[in-house]
């Protein structure tokens, strides 16, 4: 902050010996204040994850919408989050209504972003703990939401965040029931499809005996559905090939081992990359598999 003090300083000086004049005290202010905030989101950024510096920069700055944000990454990402809830809510109760709704989905979305990488790094008992402990956090976010108007739009967001943190925290009952109640209100929501298949896809690798295979049959109905919008491989390639991977594995499962091998050969002819990483490699061994099987059930 002194380096920055000093540079702002010698920038106005500059100009006032170069044309007489130089910014004002209010306009060097803001600078101030978005340079100070710009160097703490580096701190706080992938590279460097240096979360105790960015707090230490930002801790006695006036609260705003970016302040806010930066602070409760920092304290989620260091697993403090009632420290988190407690600068919302203090946030909140000022009353600075400036886009904040648009501020707390990037909260929400910052949340669960932590909460990915710790999976990602295999630290599952960790980012099961942070989920459970952000919970309390996206339902506030979510009740402030849904108690104003203007910020509506912004509800279903939050949800989904919520969903996937229950996920996260391995809370799969509540997270079905909500995501049921967001596709009954809007069924060819492709969206909502998506999750709910993930979600019974994950139910059905935890649970045994008659409960795996209904839950898998769930997910590949949801799977199903996804595909059945013709427009699905033009304006989201990505879960096309998703979609179409795991109902083929599916497929698979039922013991269709042709035209599994059927379907992806014919995917091939037209698309032969198979939409790229990482469902290209995994339709790829789902052929093998299938090739496997078909030629197995032959030589019987």
């Amino acid at each position: 902050a002194d380096r920055i003090d000093s540079e702002l300083n010698a920038m106005r000086e500059g100009r006032s010996l170069r044309d007489g004049g130089g910014p004002d005290r209010k306009t060097l202010k803001r600078w101030r204040r978005d340079a100070i905030l710009s160097a703490a989101a580096i701190y706080a950024g992938d590279d460097l994850r240096d979360f105790e510096a960015c707090l230490k920069m930002i801790d006695n700055m006036e609260p705003d919408a970016r302040q806010l944000g930066l602070r409760i990454r920092c304290y989620q990402a260091t697993a403090r989050p009632a420290e988190a809830n407690r600068a919302l809510e203090q946030f909140i109760r000022r009353g600075s209504d400036e886009d904040l709704g648009g501020v707390l989905i990037s909260l929400a979305a910052d949340m669960q972003s932590e909460i990915e990488k710790l999976q990602r790094f295999g630290r599952r008992d960790e980012a099961r703990r942070l989920a459970e402990q952000t919970i309390p956090t996206i339902r506030y976010l979510i009740e402030w939401l849904e108690g104003r108007p203007e910020h509506r739009e912004h509800v279903t967001v939050a949800q989904l965040a919520l969903i996937d943190t229950l996920m996260s925290a391995e809370q799969l009952s509540e997270a079905q029931t909500l995501l049921d109640k967001l596709i009954e209100a809007s069924p060819s929501n492709g969206v909502f499809l998506r999750r709910a298949a993930k979600l019974r896809e994950h139910m059905a690798d935890i649970a045994a005996g008659s409960d795996r295979d209904r839950l898998a049959d769930e997910a590949e109905a949801q799977w199903a559905r996804l595909l059945s919008d013709p427009q699905l491989r033009t304006n989201a390639p990505r879960v096309y090939w998703e979609a179409r991977y795991h109902w083929l594995k599916h497929q698979l499962r039922h013991g269709k081992a042709e035209e599994v091998v059927a379907g992806i050969e014919s995917e091939r002819a037209w698309a032969p990359r198979l939409g790229g990483p990482p469902w290209q490699g995994q339709l790829m061994d789902l052929l093998a598999r299938a090739r496997r099987a078909s030629e197995r059930a032959s030589s019987h």
